[in-house]
């Protein structure tokens, strides 16, 4: 065999080697065990040069040599079959079949130097012999001295022999007639005969006297490489066998005697691929990557059945069809196969001229879905969705989410695009994309808000990121908007200008806290609800909050249908008070007044007067209206309102002589005007009278 023929069987051996698969990283310890670094036809070593000697011919010693090129050149040199080699790494480390081989096995590859003299039987390796290269070498190197020195060991060709059943000398022997060389170095090399036991267990295990290494070398041996005194081909095969080149063409020599199925199925291995017959589906060949597919997936037994016709190949691309299915093969996406309702969605959508491009992987199937994975996408299956696809931008985004096992799982139905966009539905979710705003998801409550609002077609436009979740909470940005959730307060949106304050506020982190219900329009003005006050915006006065005891005290007045209209500023807070303007008035707050409102001729007044900032201070109490009359009280005075007289403020010695005779009730009645001062005498006129202030003489009535 050359070095190719020999790699091209470990690969067939081992598809895809799986150290580096969680558990089985490069170096793990397993017992006393580590695992190697590279399966055996991964793996390489520097080899060293050897001398020809009575027994191999000289060996050039390479670096980074790959185990392939020393079976082969080993064999060579040593004029011992690669396939007896290939066998006997099997037999003894199981080299060729293992995906994820310890380092040791690459130690001890051929068990050469390692007799059964250690406890309870075991191999007792000579350090010395270790390493791959070397295993190798003196093994073939030994068979051959066998043959030169046959007096120097026990067993011999040509004669009885008799031969333990088993390292343990109380288990008994058997007399054995050897009748060539090469059954002889076998049992030099492995001094036991497998018993009846051992025998009859066919690949598994006997009993304490069994032992299984000629056994073994003979299953390995004929199940690989069929019968040594060679294998015809079965006369169903023989005419297509003939048309492809016979024994020298492209399938080579049979490696195994046919096998039979139902339906008159024949099947026979060659060197170079598997043949297949019925008389219903006619001749079929699987060859390289798809027959190693092919095995993995079950064979002619498998979902795929019988190979119809051979392999297509054309610009570095194959392509085989299968009762069940068909087989791609590029050297970018390896080899798999598409069957089912995947298979005719994947081939409607174009097959592989199209976006999806070639399989790279086989079907998966679990819990009643199935998917499988394209260059350009995602093709998932369920009985009650029937055949999805998920791809683009989408498919990144689901899969980065965690895919049909994350929170969206599976796709409801494949991605609708108009108008530049695109959506998709999930089980748990709805996906968008746009040019401008990328891929984004949206689910839960958030997500029924959104439909609920009329999705990318209402004023919210599109999704443009993900949904941010922390400390309970969940935040969407739209391009119309924001949508906030809470376990507490709902989803809602806020949008526009008084998105734009709560932003500029500090957002759900600030006093106002989340949203508590939608923006609220009429009349054209709206109003939005937050866990600590409250949004407003017309097109006149804009957007501003009112919150706290203002708030309450706006809320008791009648809000935006009262007297007081719309905010028109914020909340000013300053020296521990608080002032906010209205349409129809303004308000004012301190923790030892509480909250109150002026508005109309006294707010005129009170402004005149200085405000909060005056004598004044600030208000007391609301304006109390009765018969035609207003009167609002402040921390330095009284503010009165008639038709008649207009508004004027009374204050301290004035202001306490009036009120001890009975306020407007008196025969004063209300103030005419505001307090005079001239040369320390303060006057104020009344309708009924003249109230007049002295440092020394107090205060004097007048009446008219």
């Amino acid at each position: 065999m050359t070095a190719g023929e020999v790699q091209s069987f470990l690969e067939q051996k081992v598809p895809r080697c799986t150290i580096g698969d969680p558990g089985r990283a490069p170096g793990a310890v397993y017992g006393s065990n580590q695992v190697a670094d590279t399966c055996l036809r991964n793996f390489t070593v520097s080899t060293l040069s050897k001398p020809a000697n009575a027994y191999c011919g000289a060996y050039t010693g390479v670096p980074g040599e790959s185990a392939s090129q020393i079976i082969s050149r080993v064999g060579q040199v040593c004029g011992i079959s690669q396939k007896v080699l290939l066998v006997m790494l099997e037999k003894e480390q199981s080299l060729i079949s293992d995906s994820w081989p310890f380092k040791r096995q690459l130690d001890v590859a051929m068990g050469y130097g390692c007799p059964d003299s250690g406890p309870d039987y075991s191999a007792n390796c000579d350090p010395a012999q270790l390493g791959f290269f070397n295993q190798v070498y003196r093994a073939a190197w030994q068979f051959k001295v066998y043959k030169a020195q046959p007096a120097s060991y026990r067993y011999r060709a040509f004669q009885t022999n008799t031969i333990q059943w088993h390292p343990n000398p109380n288990c008994g022997s058997s007399q054995v007639y050897i009748e060539n060389w090469a059954t002889a170095a076998l049992y030099i090399y492995t001094p036991y005969r497998p018993n009846q036991a051992a025998l009859e267990a066919g690949w598994g295990t006997g009993d304490s006297c069994s032992t299984y290494g000629n056994r073994n070398f003979f299953s390995f041996y004929t199940s690989w490489f069929g019968s040594t005194q060679g294998i015809q081909v079965h006369p169903a095969l023989q005419p297509f066998h003939d048309v492809n080149g016979g024994l020298s063409g492209e399938y080579g020599r049979p490696t195994s005697s046919a096998a039979y199925s139902a339906n008159g199925l024949v099947s026979q291995s060659f060197t170079g691929g598997i043949l297949y017959w019925s008389p219903a589906d006619g001749f079929g060949a699987v060859t390289g990557a798809i027959r190693s597919l092919y095995l993995i997936e079950g064979g002619v037994q498998g979902y795929l059945g019988q190979p119809l016709g051979t392999e297509v190949r054309a610009n570095s691309v194959s392509r085989q069809e299968f009762v069940g299915g068909t087989a791609y093969w590029t050297a970018a996406s390896g080899a798999a196969a598409i069957t089912g309702a995947i298979r005719a969605t994947y081939l409607a959508e174009g097959g592989p001229a199209s976006y999806l491009g070639y399989p790279i992987g086989v079907e998966y199937r679990q819990n009643g879905a199935s998917q499988q994975q394209f260059q350009g996408g995602t093709l998932f299956w369920m009985n009650r969705t029937g055949t999805t696809i998920v791809n683009g931008a989408i498919h990144a985004l689901y899969f980065a989410e965690g895919g049909p096992t994350g929170y969206l799982g599976y796709p409801l139905a494949s991605e609708v695009r108009a108008n530049g966009a695109s959506r998709q539905e999930f089980e748990g979710g709805t996906a968008y994309w746009t040019n401008a705003t990328g891929a984004s998801v949206i689910n839960g409550a958030i997500r029924a808000l959104y439909v609920a609002e009329g999705g990318p077609t209402s004023y919210l436009g599109y999704p443009v990121g993900p949904e941010v979740r922390a400390n309970g909470a969940s935040r969407q940005e739209f391009e119309g908007g924001t949508a906030y959730w809470t376990n507490a307060t709902g989803a809602s949106v806020i949008n526009g200008a008084i998105r734009a304050l709560y932003v500029a506020e500090g957002g759900p982190t600030s006093y106002l806290g989340y949203p508590v219900g939608p923006e609220v329009r009429a009349n054209g003005a709206s109003r939005q609800e937050f866990e600590g006050g409250t949004a407003y915006w017309t097109n006149a006065t804009g957007a501003s909050v009112i919150n706290g005891a203002i708030r309450a005290l706006y809320v008791a007045e009648g809000g935006p249908t009262s007297y007081l209209g719309y905010p028109v500023g914020p909340e000013v807070r300053a020296n521990g008070a608080s002032r906010q303007e209205f349409e129809g008035g303004t308000a004012y707050w301190t923790n030892a007044t509480g909250a109150s409102v002026i508005n109309g001729a006294i707010r005129a007044l009170y402004v005149a007067e200085g405000g909060p900032t005056s004598y004044l201070g600030y208000p007391v109490g609301p304006e109390v209206r009765a018969n035609g009359a207003s009167r609002q009280e402040f921390e330095g005075g009284t503010a009165y309102w008639t038709n008649a007289t207009g508004a004027s403020v009374i204050n301290g010695a004035i202001r306490g002589t009036y009120l001890a005779m009975g306020g407007p009730k008196s025969q004063l009645r209300f103030p005419i005007g505001p307090e005079r001062r001239v040369d320390g005498t303060a006057t104020q006129l009344f309708e009924g009278g003249t109230l007049t202030w002295t440092p020394f003489g107090g205060v004097k009535v007048t009446f008219n």
